[in-house]
């Protein structure tokens, strides 16, 4: 029995299993944090976890392109530009703005029943069983799909992020006396 237990841990699926544990963990944690949070300043700050754990989930499945965009642009920027629109827009912190949503029901009923069709789908669906290790070349074939039939997704949401941008600075802009 334990002879089995050491094979089994010197094999490495082992590990591989613990650090996807680890990973999902890491995103599923500080996600619901994200949403609970009663401060804004402590949502944005537990959104950096988040987003990283999910650059881990991205290393796992050998995707380290893909990792490294998403500690670049999500983690350092935009968890940053989250962090400066809620310093920068005056009023955010203060005690007379309403952190909690009245309509929480509705919203568990709308998500309760979204992961029932998700779910349902999900189970009629016939998943092919492949190999277990990605073939060659990922980071061409990522830069292949974005550069080719994404392109144009990809420059719309580098627009929506600017328009995000200058949207802080403007409401966060000082009205003049």
């Amino acid at each position: 029995m334990t002879a089995a237990l050491g094979q089994y841990l010197q094999s490495g699926s082992f590990w591989y299993v613990l650090a996807f544990v680890c990973c999902a963990a890491g995103a599923l944690i500080p996600g619901l944090l994200v949403v609970t949070s009663r401060n804004i300043l402590h949502s944005a700050l537990w959104l950096l976890p988040c987003l990283a754990s999910v650059a881990g989930l991205f290393l796992l499945l050998g995707a380290e392109l893909l990792a490294a965009i998403q500690i670049l642009v999500y983690c350092g920027g935009i968890v940053v530009l989250v962090l400066f629109a809620v310093m920068l827009t005056h009023g955010l912190g203060h005690a007379d703005v309403r952190v909690v949503n009245q309509q929480l029901l509705w919203g568990f009923i709308g998500a309760a029943g979204l992961a029932g069709i998700v779910l349902h789908m999900l189970s009629r669906q016939m998943w092919p069983v492949g190999s277990s290790l990605a073939p060659g070349d990922v980071t061409g074939r990522l830069a292949e799909a974005l550069l080719s039939p994404y392109v144009l997704a990809f420059e719309v949401s580098s627009i929506v992020l600017l328009v995000a941008m200058v949207g802080a600075i403007v409401i966060a802009r000082a009205e003049p006396e």
